[in-house]
């Protein structure tokens, strides 16, 4: 092999190296995923309560899904006085779409407050 390929190889590894250093750094700094608490109020609707969740990339559906699944819930029907966790930023509705269940476990709850419901 000549010298210029060597040469090309041993940059490839080095730059792969500090890719992944990099990426082990970031990750050991993560925060916890961060929820709200949300009580049901009378009216309330998973389909209302989707569209106050952060704004991401997700669709309704998505997001109601995704509230049945974080909460335990089999259908869409709430009753008054339920709790429910929801994801409280973007990051932590990405990280929930990813992984529910490891979201529910890490998540870090703020105390129960209002959330508005868009209308």
């Amino acid at each position: 092999m000549k010298r210029k390929g060597r040469r090309l190889i041993l940059a490839g590894a080095a730059a792969l190296l500090l890719a992944v250093a990099a990426a082990a750094g970031r990750g050991g700094r993560a925060e916890a995923p961060r929820a709200e608490r949300y009580v049901v109020r009378h009216g309330d609707t998973l389909w209302r309560l989707a569209d106050t969740l952060p704004d991401c990339e997700l669709g309704q559906r998505q997001r109601v899904w995704l509230m049945q699944r974080l909460n335990g819930l089999s259908g869409a029907g709430l009753t008054p006085g339920q709790a429910l966790l929801l994801p409280a930023d973007a990051a932590s509705l990405r990280a929930a779409w990813r992984d529910p269940a490891a979201w529910r476990a890490h998540c870090q709850p703020a105390e129960p407050g209002p959330r508005p419901v868009a209308v």
